[in-house]
C-alpha cells in the first residue's frame, strides 16, 4: 500500500498551514477560510483596477476594443474571400479557393 503525502502551504492572509488542493496546477496562496477568500478577492480587484489606472482604459473599453478587433479581422477575411471567389468565377481555368 502506497502512502500518499499531502503537500501543504502557508496561507498568505492568516499564516496557518493548510493542505494544498491537488486539482490546482499553480501554487495555492490562500486557504479556504472565509476571511482569507475575501482577502484574496480584495487583492485581485486591487491589482485589476491598478492596471486599469495605469493604462487609462476601463474594463468596458478594453472589451469593446477587443470586439472591434475581432469584427475588423472577420470583415477583412470575408472581403478577401469574396474577392478570391469573384476572381475564380471570372477565370474559368482556375479552381476556386475553399
Amino acid at each position: 500500500m502506497a502512502v500518499v503525502m499531502i503537500k501543504s502551504f502557508i496561507c498568505q492572509h492568516c499564516g496557518k498551514s493548510a493542505p494544498r488542493n491537488p486539482r490546482l496546477k499553480s501554487e495555492q496562496h490562500y486557504c479556504s477560510d472565509h476571511d482569507c477568500q475575501k482577502a484574496r478577492m480584495r487583492n485581485w480587484k486591487h491589482s485589476k483596477y491598478a492596471t486599469v489606472r495605469l493604462t487609462g482604459r476601463s474594463a468596458k473599453s478594453n472589451e469593446k476594443a477587443g470586439e472591434r478587433t475581432v469584427m475588423q479581422t472577420s470583415t477583412k477575411n470575408n472581403t478577401e474571400n469574396s474577392i478570391l471567389r469573384t476572381s475564380a468565377a471570372t477565370e474559368p481555368n482556375k479552381r476556386p479557393v475553399t
